[in-house]
């Protein structure tokens, strides 16, 4: 395996092996996603992305395969954090509005994006309120 060596993907796709009882086989790691590509399209692994780019070619023209993942696997959540206090400027009900909107038509009905139940919720200690989307 070829892993992207950041946070959060590092222990997600990590955990996917280990919950389905597998321990992955890194051979090797970066934190450059286009560095990752390069070594798989070098035949020296395969990655496990969150992301497909629309091109699907190394930066030095070697091909790359996208293939999704057979079996479900636990959604990954997204974040946005904005200012605690006062109303959200227009600009920022404008974004998150957005965002719900692309989450609920991307993803299928069993899995539909939704804030957290508990709505906007103030971040322990960091004077800033959440939402997520699963």
């Amino acid at each position: 395996m070829v892993l992207l060596d950041v946070s959060p993907s590092r222990s997600y796709f990590t955990g996917l092996f280990r919950n389905a009882g597998y321990e992955p086989k890194v051979r090797y790691r970066s934190p450059s996603f286009e560095t990752v590509r390069g070594l798989v399209g070098h035949g020296l692994g395969y990655a496990l992305l969150a992301t497909k780019p629309a091109n699907n070619m190394t930066y030095d023209g070697k091909a790359l395969v996208a293939r999704p993942l057979r079996d479900a696997v636990p959604a990954s959540r997204i974040v946005i954090a904005r200012r605690a206090g006062g109303a959200p400027k227009p600009v920022e009900s404008a974004f998150l509005e957005t965002c719900r909107s692309f989450f609920a038509e991307a993803r299928p009905p069993e899995r539909t994006a939704r804030h957290h139940p508990a709505g906007c919720k103030k971040a322990p200690g960091s004077g800033r309120s959440m939402h997520w989307f699963s």
